[in-house]
């Protein structure tokens, strides 16, 4: 591959090193005008020409119809003459005989002449038909010319004129702020005249634009097509041409109608002024002179926009009707295989020179091109030659440098390290050819090659491509050392290579016929072939794909990635058939339409679910990457990254739509984006003066939905981000939910101004809206004042420990309807904020999170009260969760019934633990210590006296004594 590589280099080295410098040109004679009388002229004769030969037709067919029958009636005399018995006949027949060789050599020498005729007047057609295109082309560039020069003199003289008005409108102004503020009515009317002047300078820019709008048009309208399938393209063309000139166009009209709107209201501003007497009457009738001539020169300028538009409208509908029928009668053009031998006779002959008819065509093109070197720069001939050794040498360095990436594969460990041997092993195969296909093709377009030459040049050596990757990739999956003894596909192997080769022998084919380097039935009977040969290639498609699901599976590769492989190795085989079937049927051209609809849509595909898959594992990398490195590195991740990656794939989403509408042609040519524009422009309600269409609606919907996430957004990083230096938690969560609430403010606001609708129209719906608050709705609006108050005041934070009616709990959240309160049973209670504000509630934890805990323990009258009181004091301090300041407080409370009652009071912190668990340790530590000092804790006796009770084995029973264990005193809740 290298030698050849080389080989090509030395070829194409002479044909760069070899140019001179230009040789300075004769300066050439100006060219006649032409008008369209010359290319009448021509286009008569062209028509003359083809009448003549039609005629010269008839005239050949005539002359060989005589001849034949001339033929035939002598070889009739000779045997008659033949067959004559008497001298007399065979005078008579050999007279006539003479007559009719006579007559057989006129008619033949008429046929000669006819033939000559035909054949030179068929030379002469395509001559005659390059003379007409090109005075068309010369014509539509005289008149692009001459278009050019008359913007280019508008352009000055608009310049001048605004330079002027400019000017003018500056010695107004310094007259008008040297104008007493005293003198009103002059001041209006030098306002009034700033206003003109601005004005025409308006007018003076959109007639410019107005005047490049109408250039465009017209030098397309000066196009004449011949509305033929080959002019398909062309007529795309024109539409987006068209289509842009609409574009520009739209902005226009919507100026000037607004232009228009503005002085009609100052003028009916105006007549109220001098109605009011705020105006005399002569300087109204001054400033309304001056509105007037702006209105009447912006009706004017909007006359001519709207002509210009109905005109595109015209011409765009008209193309479109022509473009459509154009492309249905293409795609429903069957093509038929040749039908007799002669035909098939002709092809195999075509198709054994077609080596001897490359050679030369390439000899041609190389003559063509060292004609255009010779005829350039020096500079861009280096330029050329730069461009063609760079590639060349990159690739040819990578080519030896990766020498041990099929080595590197086989001894790789890991899965991701084979993976990627394998891949700079394949793109080692294809890295010369791709450094040809970069190099040479971008040297054969800086140096203005033939477009034949250039693109035969990227067919081939895309194809030279295509094939090598194609068999590297499959030798990889099939028969490589890495495929187990057991699993080698070699007969798989050697049908998909010998597959490969003939697809890309017939796909050059097909790349000829396409470029018109063969006959017209030689390329049909290639694509066909092409088309048949994906049948197999669809085939070994779908073998493959089980193979390679399954060595996937063996190494382990992800859910998602394993996911995408399958959809991928479907989707490629089923396109190939949906590619073949039509094409077998004979309609080529509705095959390479569905070609290139389903390999563009298949890479935009695989390009999304790649793209997504790669953005999935590089945010979990560097989520693992932040958590491992930073001290916040969750923050990093919960609140930056993961947001990001949303909308990243929400953008990827986005531009693969994009792509695919592009691709699938919606543009100004499409019918169903023209009924979507003119649904979504269709006019609703008004509001305001303001016309609401579903457009506005839908967008100004997406923007106040969108609010609501991003407040919540928003919210989460100002806590953790932008509010983190401040210390009281409850501070950042209010100024949290205040910045979360700005954020659905402004996006509400933002919704509402893309409606188009002045906030200043919606007063009644804002009375109105006050009287529904007044009356159905004071609940709602009492709970979110409420919930601003609570944020604003703060009685209750996000984490405070309160006790609100019967419920006891954490504050997990504070909204602005309710607070959420998590109880101790693990419960979410939803308290309306008008509870909080209107009731009153315990907050155990708002100014300080130490809370005390009251515990009444009775011991018996038998034991000492002083030594149980300092017992209890021991075993109350020494808890470490019981805090020191304040100290704990043991003191005799009661002399109860059966025991000494003392009250027990501890402080612990309530924010580090849980209360209960701390006053379930507190009394076992009591129990163990008084149990441990001998001392007793009572319970009450009972005494139940039974009167009588039923004889039992002979022994009767008069007393039983019960005792109940006393109940246990409830903890004081304070």
């Amino acid at each position: 591959m290298s030698r050849t590589a080389a080989l090509l280099f030395f070829l194409l080295l002479p044909l760069f090193a070899a140019a001179p410098a230009p040789a300075a040109e004769p300066a050439s004679a100006p060219a006649d005008r032409i008008t369209p009388l010359t290319i009448q002229q021509a286009e008569l004769e062209l028509k003359t020409a083809q009448l003549r030969l039609e005629s010269l037709k008839l005239e050949l067919a005539s002359a060989r119809q005589r001849e034949a029958e001339a033929s035939q009636q002598l070889e009739w005399m000779k045997t008659s003459l033949d067959a004559a018995t008497n001298d007399a006949q065979r005078k008579v027949l050999r007279e006539a005989l003479q007559k009719q060789q006579q007559r057989l050599a006129e008619i033949r020498a008429q046929r000669k002449d006819a033939e000559d005729n035909l054949t030179r007047l068929q030379a002469r057609l395509p001559t005659l038909e390059n003379r007409i295109a090109q005075l068309r082309s010369a014509y539509a560039e005289q008149q692009e010319a001459a278009l050019m020069a008359d913007l280019k003199r508008l352009e000055e003289r608009s310049a001048r004129e605004i330079a002027d008005l400019n000017r003018r409108i500056e010695q107004l102004r310094e007259q008008l702020r040297n104008t007493p503020p005293d003198a009103a009515e002059e001041r209006a009317l030098l306002e009034a005249r700033i206003d003109a002047a601005e004005n025409r300078i308006f007018v003076t820019q959109t007639r410019l634009k107005l005047a490049s709008a109408r250039s465009a048009f017209d030098h397309l309208a000066s196009i004449n097509r011949t509305v033929g399938r080959a002019d398909i393209d062309l007529l795309a063309g024109d539409l987006q041409k068209l289509g842009d000139i609409r574009q520009d166009l739209a902005p226009v009209l919507d100026l000037l109608e607004r232009k228009l709107d503005l002085v009609q209201s100052q003028r009916q501003v105006l007549q109220q002024k001098i109605a009011a007497t705020q105006l005399s009457g002569v300087t109204g009738a001054r400033i309304d002179r001056l509105l007037q001539d702006s209105e009447r020169l912006l009706r004017e300028q909007l006359k001519e926009a709207l002509a210009l538009r109905d005109k595109l409208e015209a011409k765009y509908r008209s193309l479109t009707d022509t473009y459509r029928r154009l492309l249905n009668e293409d795609l429903a053009a069957r093509e038929r295989l040749p039908d007799t031998p002669n035909l098939w006779q002709s092809l195999g002959q075509e198709l054994l020179g077609l080596p001897a008819h490359l050679h030369g065509l390439l000899q041609d093109q190389y003559r063509l091109l060292r004609q255009r070197i010779a005829g350039q720069p020096r500079e861009r001939a280096l330029g050329a030659l730069l461009m063609l050794l760079v590639p060349l040498l990159a690739g040819i360095s990578y080519h030896y440098r990766m020498r041990g990436t099929r080595r590197r594969a086989l001894a790789a460990q890991t899965f991701s390290a084979r993976i990627s041997a394998i891949a700079l092993h394949v793109l080692r195969g294809i890295s010369i050819p791709g450094a040809l296909l970069i190099g040479l093709g971008g040297s054969l377009w800086l140096l203005g090659a033939d477009t034949l030459l250039q693109r035969l040049t990227l067919l081939v050596l895309g194809i030279w491509v295509a094939v090598r990757l194609l068999r590297d990739l499959s030798y990889w999956f099939l028969v490589s050392p890495l495929v187990p003894a057991g699993d080698s596909e070699r007969r798989l192997y050697r049908q998909v290579g010998i597959n490969v080769w003939v697809s890309g022998l017939l796909g050059l084919m097909v790349g000829l016929g396409r470029l018109q380097v063969i006959s017209h039935p030689l390329a049909v009977l290639a694509d066909r072939l092409f088309m048949l040969s994906l049948l197999p290639a669809a085939y070994l498609g779908f073998r493959l794909r089980s193979l390679v699901i399954a060595r996937l599976q063996e190494h382990g590769t992800t859910a998602y990635w394993l996911w995408v492989v399958r959809m991928i190795s479907l989707l490629v085989p089923l396109a190939m058939l949906g590619i073949a079937l039509p094409g077998l049927a004979g309609y080529i051209n509705m095959a390479s339409l569905v070609a290139w609809y389903l390999i563009a849509t298949l890479l935009v595909a695989i390009a999304w679910l790649v793209l997504r898959g790669l953005l999935g594992d590089l945010v979990d990398r560097l989520g693992t990457h932040i958590s491992a490195r930073r001290d916040r590195g969750k923050l990093w991740y919960e609140g930056l990254v993961r947001p990001l990656h949303r909308v990243v794939r929400l953008l990827l989403s986005l531009l693969a739509l994009y792509a695919l509408f592009r691709i699938y042609g919606l543009g100004e040519q499409s019918t169903l984006l023209e009924l979507a524009r003119t649904a979504l422009r269709y006019p609703l309600f008004t509001v305001g003066g303001t016309t609401i269409d579903p457009a506005h609606l839908l967008l100004a919907l997406a923007v106040a939905v969108g609010a609501f996430p991003a407040g919540g957004w928003m919210r989460r990083l100002s806590f953790d981000w932008l509010y983190a230096g401040v210390v009281d938690r409850g501070v950042r969560n209010s100024l949290a939910v205040f910045t979360q609430y700005v954020t659905v403010l402004l996006g509400l606001l933002l919704a509402v101004n893309l409606l188009g609708i002045d906030l200043t129209s919606l007063a009644v719906f804002a009375g109105a809206l006050g009287v529904g608050i007044g009356f159905g709705l004071q609940n709602i609006a009492n709970n979110f004042i409420s919930g601003l108050i609570l944020l604003a005041e703060r009685p209750i934070r996000v984490g405070d420990w309160v006790t609100v009616g019967s419920y006891e709990g954490e504050i997990t959240y504070i909204g602005i309807r309710s607070a959420t309160v998590r109880t101790w049973d693990n419960q979410e209670v939803i308290i309306p904020n008008a509870e909080l504000v209107s009731n009153a509630f315990t907050n155990w934890t708002r100014s300080d999170p130490v809370v005390r805990t009251v515990l009444y323990v009775g011991v018996s009258y038998d034991g000492d009260p002083r030594q149980a009181q300092k017992v209890i004091e021991e075993a109350v301090t020494m808890q470490p969760e019981v805090l020191l300041q304040p100290a704990p407080r043991i003191l005799l409370y009661d002399f109860a019934d059966s025991s000494v009652n003392f009250r027990v009071q501890y402080y612990i912190d309530v924010s580090q633990f849980s209360r209960l668990e701390i006053k379930s340790k507190v009394m076992f530590a009591i129990w163990d210590a008084l149990a441990e000092a001998d001392i007793e804790i009572p319970f009450p006796q009972r005494d139940v006296h039974i009167r009588e009770l039923p004889p039992l084995n002979g022994r009767s029973y008069t007393e039983t004594t019960e005792s109940v264990p006393p109940p246990q005193p409830a903890s004081d809740p304070a």
